[in-house]
């Protein structure tokens, strides 16, 4: 996503300062809504990527959570699955 569809869904660039609910709050909104700018859906391998590289992010930032794991963050990869099934 680039700055200006952060800014649509109110997200500070700071992802790392989130506690674990307002993080998954903000990833799950974000993967409901991603999208090319053509409106046009990604695949479901990127939006696997997308989420691999946000962890590695964070992680890199010292988030003390695993985007991929963490039982706390598990709605927004709920949400990211459920779309890469539909998408499929």
């Amino acid at each position: 996503m680039d700055s200006e569809q952060w800014a649509a869904l109110k997200v500070e660039q700071r992802l790392e300062d989130y506690e674990n609910q307002a993080l998954d709050k903000i990833l799950s909104q974000c993967y409901a809504e991603i999208c090319r700018d053509s409106g046009n859906n990604y695949e479901p391998d990127f939006l696997k990527m997308t989420q691999t590289a946000l962890n590695r992010q964070l992680k890199g930032k010292h988030y003390p959570k695993s985007i991929l794991k963490a039982v706390l963050l598990q709605n927004s990869r709920k949400v990211l699955e459920g779309k890469a099934r539909k998408l499929q």
